[in-house]
Parts: structure tokens; C-alpha cells; sequence
């Protein structure tokens, strides 16, 4: 969680907000396999319903050493309905810790970690998952 937060504020720092969505995804994938990490950018995640895998699939922005989603956003403030989609891929994911931030006006950084089949949210850039 440090890198993915220590290279989202460099990327703040380096393409400053404005640019496309696109942009910080592959800025971010670069800066994290630099450091060591294993990135999937899109990673195509089937929908499963009763058992049955359906044609419809989700792709968050980066999966990062197969443990965490993070979704990027370049929107002038987070709202609920993007954090209700980082919540989503993690339960189709089946995985425990996200991370959602938004290249807007002022770098914003929240984690989400699914505790007991509940999803907790942190704002405070990171003191919750480190």
C-alpha cells in the first residue's frame, strides 16, 4: 500500500490533475512495476450469478500482485457511487483490499479493506493498511 501511495503522489506531483483517466493508469502501472510489482492493467474479472459465469465482465483500472484493486479517477471529487464500484470489484474479485484515487484538483486517496464480510473505509491516506 506505501508504493501505491508513494507513486500516486509522485504522479500528482509529476502530471499535476487534468489529464485522462488513461493517462495516470499507465503513469501509475509504470512507476509500480518499477518498484517490484506485479501489475494488471484492466484485468478482465467474469461475473458469476448462481453459479454460472455470465458474458458481462468488470475491469478495474490496475490489479497490483494479484492482492489489490485500484481504481483511478480524474473527476473534480470522489463520490459515493465511485467508491460503491471499487466495492464491487472487490466482491467479484474475491479479494480484501482496495484502493481508490482521483488525479482531481487535490490528490485523493482512500482504502477499502473487506473485514468479515464488511467493507471499511479509510480517507486518511493510508494509516488504517500500512
Amino acid at each position: 500500500m506505501q508504493d501505491i501511495e508513494r507513486v500516486a503522489k509522485d504522479v500528482f506531483d509529476i502530471l499535476r490533475p487534468g489529464m485522462l483517466e488513461g493517462v495516470y493508469q499507465d503513469v501509475m502501472t509504470t512507476g509500480l512495476v518499477q518498484l517490484g510489482h506485479h501489475c494488471e492493467q484492466e484485468f478482465i474479472m467474469p461475473i458469476t450469478m448462481y453459479g454460472t459465469q455470465t458474458k458481462r465482465f468488470v475491469k478495474p483500472d490496475i490489479v497490483v500482485d494479484k492482492d489489490i484493486v485500484v481504481e483511478l479517477k480524474a473527476c473534480t471529487s470522489l463520490t459515493l457511487t465511485h467508491r460503491q464500484q471499487l466495492e464491487r470489484y472487490l466482491n467479484i474479485s474475491g479479494l480484501i483490499q482496495g484502493v481508490l484515487i482521483n488525479f482531481g484538483p487535490n490528490l485523493s486517496i482512500e482504502h477499502c479493506l473487506k473485514k468479515d464480510d464488511k467493507l471499511v473505509w479509510d480517507t486518511k491516506q493510508g494509516s488504517m493498511f500500512m
